[in-house]
This record gives structure tokens, C-alpha cells and sequence, in this order.
């Protein structure tokens, strides 16, 4: 869980001044990803571009905590009811797909509330995420904190398939190559 602490900082640096763009396009705020990087540029500086960092770091640790907790924990039982076997490749993504469609799912109030601040309009106070979680439910009702939860959930099922199959065939081979068992 430290690793992935760690990782999502340099991560979210990299990767969040693509997400507030496609935020805001997505959000109908702006019609061209390069105008709207002027835009934001000339209306808050370079701090525009890390709008929203605080919240997509407060999705992403979860996120990434949830999927690789669960993960191990289906693999040990998987081993367990195989006596101790490695998983197979088709074990290893549906063990991936439950591990992401799930914490996605729990976390689909966290993705509003990052996607909300970072569309927020220029100058607006900021809100901490659980500030934010707290305005939507009380303004728009429980539900609107799990909208487009169902594309999301698809595309964990495919995503979390791909990464935690590649994961294990990965670790195999660096194993294999290292020697270790």
C-alpha cells in the first residue's frame, strides 16, 4: 500500500494537466483540448493545470489500495482451493476484472467528486473531495454520486482483466529470468 502512496504522487503530477483538460471537454466547458490549455493557462497559470490534484489523488489511492488487496486476497484463496498452484492466465483476469469492477464501483463517489472539481469554474472556492461528496448528496441525492458508474464497471472488467493477468505473466517471467521461485 506504500508503493502505491508513492506512486499515484509523480503519477498525478505527470497525468493530471491531460485530466483537467478532458475534464473540462467532457464537462462541454471548452470544444478544443489545445484552446482550452491556452485558456486555462491565461486565466490561472500552471496552478490551473493541478486543479482537481488533491481529488484525483483521493480517487486513485483507494482505487489502486482496494484493486491489489482484493487481488491478493482472491489469488490466496484461488491457490488455496488448488493446493497451492499458481492461477492460470483466465484465473488471474477474473480475478483482475472482480478486483477493479469492485473498487471502482465503491469509488465512483470519489471520480464525481474529482471530476466536479476540476470543471469547477475559475476563481470558485476549492472543496475537499469529502467536501464535495457531501454537496452532491445533499444538493442532488445519492444517486448522483454514482453517475456513470456502469461505463466505469465495464471498463474495469476489461481493464483490471488486462492488468492483472500481464501482472502475473510478468512477475513469472522476471522470476524465471532471475532464478527466484
Amino acid at each position: 500500500l506504500l508503493a502505491v502512496a508513492c506512486a499515484n504522487v509523480p503519477y498525478w503530477l505527470v497525468r493530471n494537466p491531460t485530466e483537467v483538460i478532458k475534464a473540462r471537454r467532457q464537462a462541454g466547458i471548452v470544444d478544443d483540448s489545445l484552446e482550452a490549455a491556452r485558456k486555462l493557462y491565461a486565466e490561472e497559470g500552471l496552478r490551473g493545470f493541478y486543479t482537481g490534484y488533491v481529488s484525483n489523488y483521493a480517487y486513485a489511492y483507494p482505487v489502486d489500495s482496494i484493486k491489489f488487496v482484493l487481488y491478493e486476497l482472491l489469488k490466496k484463496r484461488v491457490r488455496a482451493a488448488k493446493g497451492g498452484a499458481k492461477l492460470s492466465a483466465v484465473e488471474s483476469a477474473v480475478g483482475g476484472a472482480v478486483s477493479a469492477v469492485s473498487a471502482q464501483s465503491l469509488a465512483t463517489p470519489l471520480d464525481v467528486a474529482r471530476t466536479r472539481a476540476m470543471t469547477r469554474p475559475a476563481g470558485a472556492p476549492p472543496m475537499s473531495p469529502i467536501e464535495c461528496v457531501r454537496a452532491i448528496a445533499a444538493e442532488e441525492g445519492l444517486p448522483a454520486l454514482f453517475s456513470g458508474v456502469t461505463p466505469k464497471a465495464v471498463r474495469a472488467v476489461l481493464s483490471g482483466a488486462i492488468q492483472f493477468s500481464t501482472y502475473e505473466a510478468t512477475k513469472d517471467f522476471v522470476n524465471q529470468l532471475l532464478k527466484v521461485r
